[in-house]
């Protein structure tokens, strides 16, 4: 969550194993291998509100290894990204085959909401990832799940828990908000088997109200 992660040696991100999520960061390429793999015959793999973004004018292929998974998959989501490789297509791999992104997006049905388009950060080259003014990642995100329990207190049951964590620092907690409220809220525990959270203080919400 959260991060910029950049490089010119090994995968900027390699997931090869159950229940992961991976959101709101920036995957800053810049040569060497391919900038993620999706390997082994894993489940529940969520990639939202990223940015893949290449600092040359090609970049190796995003690949999925395993062919009984293939980027629509059942329990994969990859949706509302950005990907931009100056003056190229992003290509994708699967089942030995690749795809540029618009035959990726008609083949798989999916990243329907993502684009292949420049994010227009402020100086890439000097490392400065902030967004510009007109840039067309802004908005462009979605919210990370949304309450399917009206909750006891401050304790209530999401869709999908692994966009929260909990953190023993108190100066560190993960904040959040709720579609339609104006109000940050701390996440202070998280059980991933019963997909509950808990939150620094109570709460009323409804269960469409969606949480970012």
């Amino acid at each position: 969550l959260n991060s910029i992660v950049k490089g010119n040696g090994y995968h900027l991100l390699s997931i090869s194993t159950n229940n992961v999520a991976v959101a709101n960061n920036n995957f800053i390429w810049n040569g060497g291998e391919e900038p993620i793999d999706i390997s082994g015959k894993i489940e529940n793999i969520y990639f939202i509100n990223n940015i893949v973004y290449s600092k040359q004018y090609q970049m190796r292929r995003i690949r999925f290894l395993e062919a009984s998974r293939p980027p629509d998959y059942q329990s994969f989501y990859f949706d509302y990204n950005l990907y931009h490789v100056p003056d190229n297509d992003v290509i994708f791999y699967s089942n030995n085959r690749n795809y540029n992104f618009k035959e990726y997006q008609k083949a798989f049905k999916v990243e329907m909401n993502s684009r292949n388009v420049n994010p227009e950060f402020s100086n890439p080259l000097q490392d400065e990832y902030q967004l510009k003014q007109n840039s067309p990642a802004i908005d462009r995100g979605c919210f990370y799940t949304n309450p399917v329990s009206q909750g006891i207190k401050n304790k209530f049951a999401v869709k999908n828990a692994l966009f929260f964590y909990k953190n023993f620092v108190s100066d560190d907690y993960q904040r959040i908000m709720f579609k339609g409220i104006n109000e940050t809220y701390d996440v202070v525990d998280v059980n991933y088997e019963n997909n509950t959270i808990s939150l620094n203080k109570d709460t009323r919400f409804a269960l469409n109200d969606e949480i970012g």
